[in-house]
Formats: C-alpha cells, structure tokens, sequence
C-alpha cells in the first residue's frame, strides 16, 4: 500500500514538473523571439551581414534575409509551443501522444549545440554582462527541455495506461 502511494506521489510530481516545463518552454520561445527582435531593431543587417562576407547585390537581398529570420523565429516560435502544450497536456492527463518528445529532443539538441555560437557571437556585440545573462537563459531553455523529455519518459514507465 506505501508503495502505491509513493507511486502516486510520484506520478503527481512528474505531472507537476511537466506541467511547469511546458510554461517554461513556451516562456523561453517568447524569449527568444524578444531576443531576436531587438536584435535586429538595434543591428544595421545590412553591416552585419556584410561583416560575415555575405554577398549582396541590392536592398531586395536584405529583405530577403530579414523574411527568411522572421519564418524561422515563426518556425521556432510555433515548435516552442506545440511542445509546451503538449508537455502541459501531457502533465494534465490530456494527452498521449509522442511526436512532440521527438521535437523536443532534436530543439534540445540544436539549442544546446548553438550556445557555444551564440555566447561568440554576442560577446563581441554585447556587455560581458549581457552576454553571460543571456547564455544562462539560453541554457536554462535547453534544460527546460530535456525535463520535459525525461519527465515523460519516467511518467511512462511509472504509469503506462495514463502516461
């Protein structure tokens, strides 16, 4: 009867934490949509991308790159939320499906490996201040989702009818 109880508390728990990481995932996606924004309102494009050798030809080109940022913060904007939701729903007994673990496992795996990137790149931009806040929030969101990731996989195996 202890056991079945400490299983309880522990699939409750699992929930919680579930439910908690896929705010903190749809937070982190409006972060980084923040983030990208005020990026290029306080970034000449034009320099910066003449500062990487990037060849342009005329003003349609930097249109151009600034459509192509826009789909993929669309793009990581709506991953973050269908993963958040799904954690949610997931930790509210809603739902049982498993496509969003995979995204969520691929996003933890892109975001972790462009901290590195992302760290170079803004401490020649930014304040080392600025630089190592927005590393700490970059890493806490990969963190967020390698908790929704294992948290559904403990709750699967705890409680395979409901999990």
């Amino acid at each position: 009867m202890c056991a079945m109880a400490s299983t309880q508390a522990n699939i409750r728990r699992l929930q919680d934490t579930l439910i908690i990481a896929g705010d903190g995932v749809m937070a982190f996606g409006a972060w980084t949509m923040v983030k990208a924004v005020v990026f290029l309102l306080t970034h000449d494009l034009a320099m910066v991308l003449r500062s990487v050798d990037f060849q342009m030809d005329s003003g349609v080109s930097v249109f151009a790159v600034y459509v192509v940022l826009a789909l993929i913060m669309c793009i990581d904007l709506g991953v973050r939320a269908y993963v958040g939701l799904s954690a949610r729903a997931e930790g509210l007994r809603r739902k049982r499906g498993r496509l969003y673990l995979i995204i969520a496992a691929l996003a933890a795996l892109a975001n972790a490996s462009s901290v590195f990137a992302t760290v170079l790149g803004m401490a020649s931009t930014l304040s080392p201040l600025d630089a190592v806040v927005s590393a700490a929030i970059d890493i806490t969101s990969v963190v967020a989702l390698v908790l929704v990731v294992v948290c559904s996989i403990r709750l699967w195996r705890l409680d395979p009818v409901t999990g």
